[in-house]
């Protein structure tokens, strides 16, 4: 029996993962500069930082790192603030949990101001009884810490509480921790797809069909 449900942000509530990969690019373009093909390949694994350096030492940019990545940082903080659009159908799920009775709670290893800013911006931040970030609770999503916490937020215990995860790594800790996860096709993630998909108790093409979860979760 469902009692809790626990919401990652980026690629499960927020369609931003393509904001990610175009940063390089955006970022580059803001200084007046053409990138090169295959930037967001190049930067794919890198932090923010590294991601920062490489274009410096690449591009010739008179920054320190530490400059370039704040003015990165500006350049989400404005897409979370004004062009990030809600994952398609997702509010169906949210209005449905809901109406159902059921609190929700976002856990993200994102940034918390970005996330609230663009939920609030789409309607989607009162769905909510609060948010956790992995800064917060000390550890990111290769442990359950942050997927415990929330539950406590909940005051349920992990049988009872579904995860919306599109992150392989996420999807497997919680699982691992005796949630239920419902993983979310992310574009992103595609190369990961079929990892997912096997992790996860049900695979979420897209937020089509809520009666479907209804009837799995035990709703």
């Amino acid at each position: 029996m469902m009692k809790g449900a626990i919401f990652d942000v980026d690629g499960v509530l927020l369609d931003s993962m393509e904001e990610w990969d175009r940063l390089g690019e955006t970022y580059l373009t803001c200084l007046g500069i053409r990138a090169g093909e295959g930037l967001a390949d190049t930067l794919a694994t890198m932090s923010m930082e590294e991601g920062a350096a490489w274009l410096i030492r690449h591009y010739g940019i008179s920054r320190t790192v530490e400059q370039a990545v704040e003015e990165m940082a500006a350049v989400m903080r404005d897409a979370y603030a004004c062009r990030i659009p809600k994952k398609k159908g997702v509010e169906n799920y949210l209005r449905g949990l809901s109406g159902a009775g059921i609190p929700m709670v976002i856990a993200t290893s994102g940034d918390g101001d970005n996330a609230r800013t663009a939920l609030e911006r789409l309607g989607l931040w009162n769905y909510f009884r609060g948010m956790l970030t992995c800064t917060q609770v000390g550890a990111g999503k290769n442990r359950p810490d942050i997927f415990l916490a929330a539950a406590k937020i909940l005051e349920g215990v992990p049988e009872e509480i579904w995860v919306f995860e599109d992150a392989p790594h996420a999807a497997a800790t919680a699982r691992a921790a005796g949630f239920h996860v419902a993983a979310v096709k992310d574009a992103q993630n595609a190369r990961q797809e079929a990892q997912l998909a096997r992790t996860a108790d049900i695979y979420l093409k897209d937020y089509g069909d809520f009666e479907m979860f209804r009837k799995k979760a035990g709703i």
